[in-house]
């Protein structure tokens, strides 16, 4: 079983430079692909390095979880509005209420954004096509109306994320029924794991019962306690994953003890490594521009298990 994990969020020119430099799969969201954006985009073409990208929709919902105290509210006192008040008072509990409707408008602009990256970049680059996250009727509905859009997509060589949305249908028969709108099988099925998410176990079910070669789990990363258990539900199938590496590794004062490159409470890997790549760039280190660019490098370059990956630019690698 191999795994691909996609450095998602890294929608920035200097980040998607930086993890193509290194050779690190990673992913953007498509509204905020700037033009520069994309031009970074289409200049990994045959480098080899794989790219995801997101519709944006993940984003158009929020879980309408029940209010939990903790110790802010005990202090806030009366300010606390108590234990399982709900954000979103007309929905039932943990039903994913629509807040930022992806309209018709929106998609159109994410498609036409995917036309041009599947024209540029053929099989490296996957695409999440039009879903709903936790709203598997919505999803349908927009896999058909833009099935002849993702159908092109296939054409041009994209490979096509399928999100396996949970509802009244089991993702078993959600994915037969996706067999039959879009007109093909060879679509990857993909999992959330974050909003609405699909469990191991439900996992599992889907592989017994349907044994694709290659399954995305959508929000999850290496660090998770559950991914493992995700991995091994996935049986022999190659696993794709994301997670926005670049937001869990920022921060000056909350370093973890079990990362192997951050001192607890100390500094995380990003943040210094942009520390230290903004002085490597006022001494003027040759062909460098960008002190993100250079901070990827600097924090995500792999290293020999057991590297002391500060003492390692100490000696000079970086340049």
């Amino acid at each position: 079983m191999t795994t691909t994990y996609f450095a998602s969020g890294s929608n920035n020119p200097a980040e998607i430079r930086g993890f193509t430099r290194i050779g690190h799969a990673f992913g953007v969201t498509a509204p905020k692909v700037t033009k520069p954006g994309e031009a970074a985009l289409k200049a990994t073409a045959g480098t080899g390095v794989e790219s995801f990208v997101d519709s944006g929709a993940f984003s158009e919902v929020e879980p309408n979880v029940p209010h939990k105290c903790d110790k802010k509210c005990k202090k806030a006192g009366s300010d606390c509005p108590g234990a399982g008040t709900l954000p979103f008072p007309s929905y039932p509990p943990y039903y994913m209420v629509v807040v930022d409707p992806m309209t018709h408008a929106k998609f159109t602009k994410v498609l036409a954004l995917y036309t041009r990256l599947a024209v540029a970049l053929g099989n490296q680059v996957y695409l999440v096509v039009p879903d709903c996250v936790g709203h598997q009727d919505v999803t349908q509905i927009r896999q058909a109306k833009y099935a002849g859009a993702i159908r092109q997509l296939r054409a041009l060589g994209a490979n096509l994320l399928v999100p396996m949305q949970k509802g009244e249908m089991t993702q078993v028969e959600f994915a037969e029924v996706t067999d039959e709108v879009l007109g093909f099988t060879d679509w990857i099925p993909s999992f959330p794991c974050n909003k609405a998410p699909t469990s191991p176990e439900e996992l599992a079910a889907f592989i017994e019962a349907r044994n694709p070669p290659v399954v995305h789990l959508l929000g999850i990363g290496p660090r998770r306690k559950a991914f493992a258990k995700y991995v091994a539900a996935a049986g022999g199938a190659r696993v794709l994953h994301d997670s926005c590496l670049i937001t869990e590794t920022v921060g000056k004062s909350n370093g973890r003890k079990n990362h192997c490159d951050e001192t607890f409470k100390g500094p995380r890997v990003y943040t210094k490594a942009q520390t230290i790549a903004q002085e490597l760039l006022d001494q003027g280190i040759p062909g460098e521009t960008h002190v993100k660019e250079l901070g990827i490098v600097l924090a995500f370059t792999p290293l020999p298990p057991g590297t002391d990956r500060w003492a390692a630019i100490e000696t000079g690698w970086a340049a």
